[in-house]
């Protein structure tokens, strides 16, 4: 393997300070670090904190959901960059509450092709009103801010694992968990604007926990996926096209005697299927030592696992999962960004499915990171240390991590 060096830039204010490194790798997964951006600023100048991290990639495109506080009133608003994440232009707002807080975790994008015009394509979004609680639904076209009326998703009350996915038909798809936090709930469109079908339950027993549910994932088949940390192991449900049903397959063998939290899935295709996730384990019926990060592979459509530890952790701790997939020379690149309660980011790369891995560590405030490839395999990453009950935002750290490639 040739290692490559990387470089990273550090924006604070209006200066910029160059900064390079080269990290300790495993073979064969790649050395990288990546851009830090304490804080995003767009066009307007104004300071936003990012919404649910949520963003999408298309190409060089990147639309993020980012939340605005001005005179106490917080804003959902989409902001777009044409650069993979070196500038931003304009925000368009979404949606507006008061009283605060709105929730940092409470947006979601996705991305379909627009049908009535075709070419062209439909940016989706999911946010909750501060006011009332409700999920809203809007639909524009990527970049443009001509957003819809906003739609209620009747029977949500938001949550923050709210989550979406958008088929090949412009169709949304939404998962929540419920009032109670120990069941999930699933809801979806037919196209773009079209009401939302009553909410149906799809899994029950889950963990009494925020951390319970992976994004909700789909395939170039518009069959869905969803893991959830139910009693008494972690599942994946799987949602065939056309199908009312959603099967479940068991990802864990550890007869109830585990804590699961944060699960990140990868769909690489409908036959291959990754999921990461944290692991606590309970002795004697309690939670014990040591935690671990995890990881888990199907290559039979989910029906057997192989299980792996990709870190022992030295002290208890909670994991914050994003992983994505990429593709380098040819290989197929698993990225997993893992960001503790305990302040550490922890960047692990493999191509041999955790056989064998790389791994940078950075010092950042304690949040969930959200991932993404753009149009050149470079991976992106957007984390931060906000916190919703903060009043002064840019006080908040913004990171949104971008891999350079020379």
């Amino acid at each position: 393997m040739s290692h490559r060096r990387f470089v990273g830039a550090l924006l604070t204010g209006s200066s910029l300070m160059v900064i390079s490194a080269m990290v300790h790798a495993a073979p064969p997964a790649p050395d990288f670090v990546f851009y830090k951006v304490p804080f995003t600023k767009v066009d307007d100048g104004e300071i936003r904190a990012p919404g649910g991290r949520s963003f999408i990639v298309d190409g060089n495109n990147i639309y993020a959901a980012v939340v605005r506080h001005q005179f106490n009133t917080f804003a959902a608003d989409q902001v777009t960059s044409t650069d993979g994440g070196v500038t931003w232009g304009a925000a368009h707002q979404m949606g507006i509450g008061s009283p605060r807080p709105i929730s940092p975790l409470m947006f979601r994008l996705a991305l379909s092709p627009d049908l009535r015009q075709p070419g062209k394509k439909l940016l989706h979004a999911i946010w909750i009103e501060a006011a009332t609680g409700l999920l809203n639904y809007q639909y524009s076209h990527p970049g443009q801010g001509d957003w819809s009326v906003p739609i209620t998703a009747t029977g949500f009350l938001g949550k923050t694992q709210s989550s979406l996915v958008a088929d090949s038909n412009s169709g949304v798809h939404v998962i929540d968990i419920s009032v109670n936090n120990d069941a999930v709930i699933y809801s979806h469109t037919t196209v773009a604007g079209a009401a939302f079908s009553a909410p149906v339950t799809i899994a029950t027993n889950v963990n009494n926990s925020v951390f319970a549910l992976s994004a909700l994932e789909i395939d170039a088949q518009n069959n869905l996926y969803l893991v959830v940390s139910a009693q008494p192991e972690l599942k994946l449900l799987k949602k065939v096209s056309g199908s009312s049903t959603w099967q479940p397959f068991t990802i864990t063998a550890d007869g109830g005697n585990a804590v699961y939290s944060s699960p990140s899935l990868v769909v690489i295709d409908s036959t291959h299927l990754a999921v990461a996730y944290g692991y606590i384990p309970i002795v004697n019926g309690v939670e014990s030592s040591p935690s671990e990060l995890r990881f888990a592979y199907s290559n039979d459509a989910g029906l057997t696992w192989t299980r792996r530890t990709v870190q022992v952790d030295a002290q208890v701790s909670g994991h914050y999962l994003a992983m994505g997939l990429s593709t380098e020379n040819g290989r197929q690149i698993l990225t997993l960004a893992s960001s503790t309660d305990l302040g550490h980011l922890s960047i692990f790369r493999t191509d041999d499915l955790f056989a064998t891995s790389s791994l940078t560590s950075m010092t950042l405030p304690s949040d969930i990171p959200y991932i993404g490839v753009d149009g050149n395999g470079r991976t992106l990453l957007m984390v931060s240390g906000f916190n919703p009950s903060s009043t002064i935002f840019p006080n908040s750290a913004v990171y949104f991590l971008r891999e350079y490639r020379p």
